[in-house]
């Protein structure tokens, strides 16, 4: 609409914008970054990992973001995440990640309750991955631990997804709020 406003043609600023997240996410996907190896990580820690593969790239351009995958950390080396590979909702070592790009988020760093509840939802056995009603992906297991712990207003269909009505994805809020 603004491009109609400002003279040009309708859908023009929607292509505009695509092409230029397409060029940010591509540009994000070849920049270096230190891996999860090269990291700290600690119990609380949120983890953004960059994609391995093509599947995982695909991922990435679909969100329009830099990073494929999220989950909580229970300890040293063990995640709570909810992927495919896995079944649904598991704890797994993170030996498996140490080669990826990672940010870890500090946000929840040594916050009891959050690990708790990321144990508690790893140890359920009717929390299934996926899109549907009750289903979690990555970034809904995140917002549901952060919540669940007393955390609210948390989303996310994805770690670059937009959070609802903020405009910021939840990789952005983790960043930006408490670091």
């Amino acid at each position: 609409v603004a491009s109609v406003i400002q003279g040009g043609e309708f859908g023009e600023g929607a292509a505009n914008g695509a092409y230029y997240n397409l060029a940010a996410t591509a540009g994000g996907l070849l920049a270096p970054m230190p891996t999860l190896g090269q990291q700290d990580a600690q119990k609380g820690d949120a983890i953004y990992l960059k994609p391995d593969g093509p599947v995982n790239a695909l991922i990435s351009f679909f969100e329009g973001g830099v990073f494929s995958h999220t989950g909580t950390m229970v300890s040293k080396t063990e995640m709570v995440q909810s992927s495919i590979g896995d079944n649904g909702v598991r704890i797994v070592n993170t030996e498996r990640y140490k080669g990826r790009g990672a940010y870890v988020s500090q946000r929840f760093r040594g916050n009891q309750e959050v690990v708790n509840q990321a144990l508690t939802v790893a140890n359920r056995q009717k929390i299934n991955y996926g899109f549907l009603p009750g289903q979690k992906v990555c970034s809904t297991c995140n917002a549901y631990v952060y919540n669940k712990a007393g955390n609210s207003g948390w989303y996310g269909i994805g770690p670059n997804s937009q959070a609802s009505g903020m405009g910021y994805s939840q990789f952005h809020i983790t960043r930006m709020y408490g670091e």
